[in-house]
């Protein structure tokens, strides 16, 4: 998960059930981590827990709740800027909203992308997000973008 599918049809099939398969052991890593780990102070763009990038976010009164594309653990982070370069001016880090309630925050330095969504009372479900997100993420893809 993260990574570029292929654009075959039995290929990207192939890597979609792998990334699956994979995505079930990973989410195991959260829960293996011993329960002081700092994770509260973690401030690096990518899993504390596995090391993978995240691909959603829920944007809180103090700061952003990341959730990792390949464990689903989560973390904080009080940045609000391009999780890989820091950059948080406009038009370098642009938020274009989707019809669904989602915005895909697109660094324009660095190529990276993230979806974001406003925190509301329902709980994070990354398998639903992520089904009712796959088409940001092949527009992200198609323009060359990455996690």
């Amino acid at each position: 998960r993260g990574d570029r599918l292929p654009r075959g049809g039995a290929d990207r099939l192939g890597r979609v059930a792998a990334s699956f398969l994979a995505g079930c052991i990973l989410e195991a890593a959260p829960r293996c981590l011993p329960r002081d780990l700092p994770v509260g102070r973690w401030i690096r763009g990518c899993c504390p827990h596995c090391g993978g990038q995240p691909d959603l976010a829920v944007i809180e009164d103090e700061g952003r709740l990341l959730v990792c594309v390949r464990c689903n653990g989560s973390w904080h982070t009080a940045a609000d800027g391009c999780l890989g370069c820091g950059e948080s001016r406009s038009p370098i880090l642009a938020r274009i909203p989707s019809p669904i309630g989602y915005r895909l925050a697109i660094c324009n330095s660095c190529g990276r992308y993230l979806k974001e969504r406003d925190a509301g009372p329902d709980e994070i479900d990354p398998f639903l997000e992520r089904a009712l997100t796959a088409q940001i993420d092949a527009a992200a893809e198609a323009r060359g973008l990455r996690l």
